[in-house]
């Protein structure tokens, strides 16, 4: 029986990897199926923010070799967001587990409902409302700490955030 749900957690991961590199929230699929072959909400989160890091750091990486985004220009944010995810992380690890298997499953609905509804985004021009330090201290610590507690989506949020706020376009 356990070679069907690795093989299960196997092919969930290779579609959520694959999920992850097009369009984000491959942490959608993950930790649903990490909770139903059996893990604690803590650990699941654990597990899927294990294997994000590694890709998150390999796109980070990317992007800074291409030169399309500076260290200089990230630190605030990556601080601020190191902070925050510290303080989500020790949140869920007091919070009892079945608690957090009633709420995950609405936390992933919600965020997959935004996914989809807010896909084209990116495309719109905006003008920015917020300097840009001020929002790397806010957003980094508020997105970090949802990061830090939950995970999946956070990359769009980021996205989102900075079009709306900062005026970005992802054209």
């Amino acid at each position: 029986m356990q070679i069907w749900v690795d093989s299960a957690l196997f092919i969930v991961a290779g579609l959520a990897s694959m999920v992850d590199t097009i369009a984000g929230g491959g942490g959608l699929m993950v930790v649903p199926a990490l909770l139903l072959s059996g893990l604690s909400p803590a650990m699941a989160l654990g597990t899927n923010k294990f294997q994000a890091t590694f890709g998150c750091g390999m796109s980070a990486g990317m992007f800074v070799r291409a030169g399309k985004i500076s260290w200089e220009d990230m630190r605030i944010g990556v601080y601020c967001s190191f902070v925050g995810a510290s303080i989500g992380t020790l949140a869920i690890l007091h919070m009892h587990p079945d608690f957090l298997k009633k709420i995950i499953p609405i936390v992933v609905l919600l965020v997959l409902i935004y996914m989809l509804s807010f896909k084209d985004a990116g495309h719109i021009e905006r003008k920015s409302r917020m300097r840009y330090p001020i929002f790397m201290l806010v957003f980094g610590s508020l997105l970090g700490f949802y990061d830090g507690f939950f995970g999946p989506g956070t990359g769009s949020f980021w996205v989102a955030l900075m079009i709306a706020l900062l005026g970005w376009n992802i054209k």
